[in-house]
């Protein structure tokens, strides 16, 4: 089968990765990948971008409101022959499954088909992922975080492949991907326990953190980070 020669488009041309139109989608989630085309497809991006959007105003509302209480906890695990400081996490709420799409990128070139005839072209694709956080965490609030989401929050993955795509003449198509992650929001407190087992907040931060959500595959023998790749054509 012949293929075509890649032509690198002039950035004039193709701005970013949302011009042109979807194509086709691919959902790589908790071990399971699902299809969806045309617009279907634009119609599943749109319904989880409204998702995250709405997750996104209710942790405005959330912020900067006082929620730490674990006063007792902490009075009664410390001994009271000295002053102790200390960070803790007071995690607000979580969810699973969010879809970053404000983390989308190109993970292809973009490859135009030149010719009067559909064209196959094989597409060398690289995606990754990693932990990320509103605000820089110092080795102790890293710590504290740890405590409350588990020791895997700030691991990084990635992933690469191929792929071969039909090109319609005239037409150029480019691949993009964003992470499906988990994520957990609260307040990241410094906090003084007294001689008394008094305990006050001396300092609290809002902390927005996201972790790569993802299951192992026996058949990789490695953990697959969920997302979504997403077939543009402009």
């Amino acid at each position: 089968m012949f293929f075509s020669q890649p032509i690198h488009i002039n950035a004039q041309e193709i701005t970013n990765s949302e011009d042109g139109k979807t194509i086709m989608i691919m959902i790589v989630q908790n071990g399971k990948t699902t299809f969806l085309e045309g617009e279907q497809a634009e119609d599943y991006l749109n319904e989880k971008k409204l998702e995250t959007d709405k997750l996104k105003q209710a942790k405005l509302n959330l912020q900067n409101k006082n929620y730490f209480k674990s006063t007792d906890s902490l009075s009664e695990i410390m001994p009271i022959e000295t002053v102790h400081y200390f960070n803790v996490y007071e995690e607000v709420g979580s969810s699973e499954d969010v879809h970053r799409y404000d983390l989308k990128e190109n993970i292809t070139e973009y490859w135009k088909n030149s010719t009067s005839t559909q064209q196959s072209h094989t597409f060398g694709w690289a995606s990754s992922c990693k932990w990320t956080t509103n605000i820089t965490l110092e080795s102790a609030e890293k710590k504290a975080l740890k405590a409350v989401v588990g020791s895997s929050w700030q691991k990084e993955y990635s992933n690469n492949g191929s792929v071969t795509i039909n090109v319609v003449p005239g037409k150029t198509v480019w691949m993009t991907y964003y992470p499906i992650m988990d994520n957990s929001y609260g307040n990241m407190e410094y906090v003084k326990v007294d001689l008394l087992g008094n305990v006050t907040v001396l300092l609290s931060k809002w902390v927005d953190t996201y972790s790569p959500s993802l299951l192992y595959n026996p058949l990789l023998d490695a953990d697959v980070p969920n997302g979504v790749y997403e077939w543009r054509e402009k």
